[in-house]
């Protein structure tokens, strides 16, 4: 059973929370799991969990897995991160999301200052992007087969140049 505390600047990191099995010496308990009211009154003041490994004494005591931002960053940043994450604790190996590449019907303008997964529809070796990016639309996303994949500081790309994308 692990949790965890470290405050630094007057801000927390949890390291941990795990839980621990009843043995002869806690008769009839069966799970035994560290209070965290300590910092849930501290709440505002947490910046994180960090989770050192998939064990249940160290992960078994985490109520559910959370994403930040609106709904649609949300399924890309799962499908990215999340998933692996939940291959890996389940023993599989292979966790990280296909990776293909396919031509591009159309241009596409440069990245900026961050990475970007442009939902796209893939057909055979072909990619085409949506028109809408905006990331509130779900119905882009519902359409989407792919997510095409832009790196930071890309350059534009024309029609027919090889991309990388993810299918869906």
């Amino acid at each position: 059973m692990n949790l965890n505390l470290y405050r630094y600047g007057g801000k927390w990191l949890m390291v941990d929370l795990g839980i621990t099995f009843g043995d002869d010496t806690t008769p009839g308990v069966d799970v035994l799991m560290p209070d965290p009211a300590y910092i849930v009154e501290r709440r505002a003041d947490l910046a994180g969990l960090v989770l050192t490994h998939a064990h249940e004494d160290h992960l078994g005591a985490v109520p559910y897995l959370g994403l930040p931002g609106n709904p649609v960053s949300a399924i890309v940043t799962g499908h990215l991160f999340l998933v692996p994450v939940v291959k890996r604790w389940l023993g599989l190996t292979e966790v990280l999301p296909a990776r293909l590449t396919a031509r591009l019907t159309q241009d596409v303008g440069p990245t900026g200052p961050r990475a970007h997964y442009m939902r796209a529809r893939l057909d055979g070796d072909s990619v085409t992007p949506f028109a809408q990016q905006d990331s509130a639309l779900l119905s882009v996303l519902s359409d989407a087969n792919a997510l095409l994949e832009r790196p930071l500081g890309d350059r534009p790309r024309k029609a027919g140049e090889v991309v990388p994308v993810l299918p869906l």
